[in-house]
């Protein structure tokens, strides 16, 4: 619904004919990863691979890119990490793990990331070329995982943490906030000292933790294919609507193809 409103909103600001409300149809994406779970020994050998942990990381998955707000998730780790350095005893910072290919205007921070000499050896893992199964892998064994996106269409990493039982701490992005079904826990991207508090309490509370777990037994997952039935459904849908107010001539054997 939000991008919905987004595209409406933006067609009469730029001057575009306002098109039919109704002919603009939200359609959600699936949750599921669609791969098998690997066994036991090639989900560790998997971890072992990225030198990880079970329960023992922090999962941010997404193409690395500015609107991703990676910059965010850096500066939150490296402020965690100085934080725990204060303690008495030292506090301990899970590593972060972005799941991502890189895309644009993101080498700078790649690089300042790799060059930063206050932020702790591996606070930050960068994984490419991650598939599927692997990716399985990692949500499964991540302790929560976090989304600080400054805006979104829909926001699938949110509702793939979710389907897999796992908070998700994120931006209040209006398309996030929708994908999260009230269960997912959003904090405004200028509320830094919520972040913090938050990320460290589902670091190190685990009576916090596991009340973040229960929370998430009210989500209610979307499969792909209901977004396969529902796009066709809706196609056709429009199409014999518009044959009939239009007179036009529908493919609708292109759509029962699909």
């Amino acid at each position: 619904q939000t991008t919905k409103t987004d595209l409406l909103e933006y067609a009469n600001q730029s001057g575009y004919p306002d098109p039919d409300p109704d002919w603009v149809k939200p359609v959600y994406l699936g949750s599921e990863i669609p791969t098998p779970k690997a066994d036991a020994d090639t989900q560790a050998a998997t971890l072992a691979q990225y030198g990880l942990e079970p329960g023992g990381f922090v999962l941010m998955v997404g193409t690395l890119e500015p609107r991703k707000n990676h910059d965010f998730a850096y500066r939150l780790w490296k402020e965690l990490a100085l934080r725990a350095q204060t303690q008495t005893p030292p506090g301990k910072v899970l590593p972060l793990v972005w799941v991502g290919q890189p895309g644009w205007a993101i080498a700078p921070l790649l690089e300042q990331v790799a060059q930063d000499h206050e932020l702790p050896h591996q606070a930050i893992h960068i994984l490419r070329d991650v598939g599927d199964a692997a990716l399985d892998t990692l949500y499964r064994a991540c302790r929560f995982t976090i989304y600080p996106s400054h805006y979104e269409g829909w926001g699938l990493p949110v509702v793939e943490s979710l389907n897999y039982g796992k908070p998700c701490l994120a931006s209040t992005a209006p398309a996030i906030v929708e994908a999260g079904q009230g269960v997912c826990e959003t904090i405004g991207l200028f509320d830094g000292e919520t972040w913090i508090a938050r990320a460290q309490t589902l670091m190190q509370d685990d009576a916090a933790y596991a009340a973040a777990v229960a929370r998430i037994a009210d989500f209610s997952p979307c499969r792909w294919q209901d977004f396969r039935t529902a796009l066709v459904a809706d196609y056709l849908a429009f199409c014999a609507a518009h044959k009939q107010r239009r007179g036009l001539a529908c493919a609708s054997d292109t759509a029962a193809e699909v």
